[in-house]
């Protein structure tokens, strides 16, 4: 009886998407590639990308060195908010979010690649209840990236609140010894994706891209990680 059920459910909705392919949800719309076979990604897409890339870039490198020396003392502590400076720290994190018009800024590490998962800390975020500090979570292929020491952003946007698109971009963080220790994330509002539905995860016509498509700078032409960082530092 369920395998019948289920046959019949499937049926009718395959009638549905036939006869009105208008309505969202039946299926994505894809991806689009010109004759060359090269992703076609319109022009508006492209500069909330580059944005994201860029404000994730500027704030990343200024954590590097104290700050990151810092985040892996506070971090080896495990005394979390109550670590020394903790407060003045997380407000450098909210300026930088606000800077970037985010809706969240906030430092990953630990990444796991067993679990394919990481550790969130300092999140500071518009949301009446931020993440929890230690926040587990399965990363993207775009995190993977930051964290083997290329700035990316996400090829999707996803909805922050019902209707609220984000764009999330990556950068990695550095401590005095040139090692990553975190990697920054932002969630920048995205408004103009409202109008480009294929290109939000959260919709039913997402185009079903995760591949990170524009990458910033590797480590070779970033700041010195042992340098100074004005914001970070002072």
């Amino acid at each position: 009886m369920i395998r019948t059920a289920h046959t019949k459910t499937v049926a009718i909705l395959l009638v549905l998407c036939l006869a009105a392919p208008t309505l969202a949800g039946c299926a994505g719309s894809g991806p689009e590639y010109d004759d060359e076979g090269n992703l076609i990604i319109p022009d508006k897409i492209q500069t909330i990308m580059e944005r994201a890339l860029d404000n994730v870039k500027s704030g990343g490198s200024g954590l590097n060195g104290k700050f990151a020396n810092w985040h892996e003392s506070m971090i080896a502590s495990g005394l979390e908010h109550n670590y020394p400076t903790y407060g003045e720290k997380f407000d450098l994190i909210e300026e930088m979010r606000i800077r970037a018009r985010a809706r969240n800024a906030y430092l990953l590490y630990d990444y796991d690649a067993e679990d394919d998962a990481y550790l969130i800390s300092l999140c500071a975020s518009e949301a009446d209840e931020p993440v929890p500090f230690n926040s587990k979570r399965e990363a993207s292929p775009a995190i993977r990236e930051a964290f083997a020491g290329r700035g990316t952003v996400e090829m999707f946007a996803w909805e922050y609140a019902k209707n609220d698109p984000v764009w999330s971009a990556f950068m990695p963080v550095y401590n005095g010894d040139a090692e990553i220790v975190a990697v920054l994330g932002i969630d920048r509002i995205a408004t103009t994706v409202r109008n480009f539905p294929e290109w939000n995860r959260d919709s039913r016509r997402w185009n079903g891209l995760t591949e990170p498509g524009l990458r910033g700078a590797d480590r070779s032409t970033e700041q010195d990680a042992g340098g100074e960082a004005s914001a970070a530092d002072e």
